[in-house]
């Protein structure tokens, strides 16, 4: 068999378990409706609070209020489309008692939840439309007019979507350890609110903490595909954006099957 026919049949039994996981999602059609009314809910806020800052101003922190009412538009309509569920399915493979089955497959366990986060981000996009048609027609938020901000936008979206994946992945691995990850998601997504951008731009932090939060998987992931959509960064920054969403998952890949590997030795499953 040649590899290209090799890469091929890897790559379809992969996206096959990918296609499942799409399935699963339009399952729960009621859930998106009421994510829908919240979002809308939550762009109402903060469009009244950002227009009651901007009341005297021009700028803040380098932004204009159409730049800023973009941004906030963006990350709420967009917010978690390239989450990842990776760890709440290691939680839920240890307490049924699946795991081992789940490693005893052929195939790999990490790359395989990849597949699923990674058909889900699509999803994620597309069930956010509806969020950003409300946003932009009553909203008045603009999107930009440069093919760049698109391509900067798409592509660390998807990259950063990937170093989120793995630092859940590692995030469930404390899961072999508690066998219960509730109580970690709770705490996980309050860090997220504040470290992600997805209220406010993080060009308003301080200096200090700034520089710490663009550092995060969190920012990774949200802030700064939505920064060149809604034209709080330039498209110019895509080759650094790149460049530090590819250390960032190479460094947290690397980590993240070192911890898996060590976990997995310490297995217990809830009930047994």
């Amino acid at each position: 068999m040649t590899q290209s026919l090799k890469f091929m049949r890897f790559l379809s039994i992969y996206t096959s378990f990918g296609l499942l996981e799409i399935q699963r999602i339009f399952q729960y059609n009621a859930w998106f409706w009421v994510e829908l009314g919240r979002g809308i809910i939550a762009m109402i806020i903060m469009t009244a609070f950002w227009k009651a800052i901007y009341a005297d101003q021009t700028q803040l922190a380098g932004l204009t209020l159409t730049t800023t009412l973009s941004y906030v538009i963006l990350a709420r309509a967009l917010n978690a489309a390239n989450a990842s569920s990776v760890y709440w399915w290691i939680a839920q493979h240890i307490s049924k008692g699946e795991l081992e089955l789940q490693l005893l497959r052929p195939l790999d366990f990490q790359l395989l939840h990849l597949f699923r986060d990674a058909m889900s981000w699509f999803v994620g996009l597309l069930r956010s439309l509806p969020a950003l048609l409300v946003g932009f027609i009553v909203f008045s938020a603009q999107l930009p007019t440069d093919f760049m901000a698109y391509m900067a936008f798409f592509i660390t979206f998807f990259l950063g979507g990937i170093v989120m994946f793995f630092f859940e992945f590692m995030l469930g691995c404390i899961a072999f350890y508690t066998t219960e990850v509730w109580g970690l998601s709770v705490l996980r997504e309050g860090i997220a609110l504040f470290f992600s951008g997805a209220y406010i731009p993080l060009n308003f932090l301080p200096e200090t903490f700034r520089v710490i939060a663009s550092a995060t998987p969190f920012a990774q992931a949200t802030y700064v595909p939505i920064s060149f959509l809604a034209g709080v960064q330039n498209p110019a920054n895509l080759g650094n954006a790149i460049l530090s969403q590819l250390i960032s998952i190479l460094v947290i890949a690397i980590l993240s099957r070192w911890i898996f590997s060590k976990a997995v030795q310490v297995l217990t499953v809830q009930g047994g």
